[in-house]
């Protein structure tokens, strides 16, 4: 019953949003040397790959959280086979997305 329905308009337009979003943080993490960041389907999460870097990702996301106080989930904490990437979330505010991304490129 719930999905018989067409979506309202505000949410479709809370979903495209979420969609450039994540457009634009996946395009803008695929720019920095070390990172691969290929475009999510149907999620507002990124699975940034940062094994280039040779860092462990809990050390890769600890020193991100120290220095530059941004909060994101390291891949190892998803098992074995997540080491060497991170996820973040991409339904933040343009506000809080934006200046992560003008200091860093």
């Amino acid at each position: 019953l719930a999905f018989s329905e067409p979506a309202r308009k505000e949410v479709l337009d809370y979903w495209e949003e979420w969609e450039k979003k994540t457009r634009f943080v996946a395009e803008e993490l695929d720019n920095i040397p070390g990172i691969k960041c290929p475009m999510p389907e149907g999620a507002f999460f990124v699975w940034a790959d940062i094994s280039e870097l040779g860092i462990p990702s809990k050390e890769f996301i600890e020193k991100l959280l120290e220095e530059e106080k941004v909060a994101l989930v390291h891949g190892s904490s998803f098992g074995d086979n997540g080491e060497g990437y991170f996820r973040m979330t991409c339904s933040k505010t343009w506000g809080s997305l934006l200046p992560l991304f003008n200091e860093t490129t």
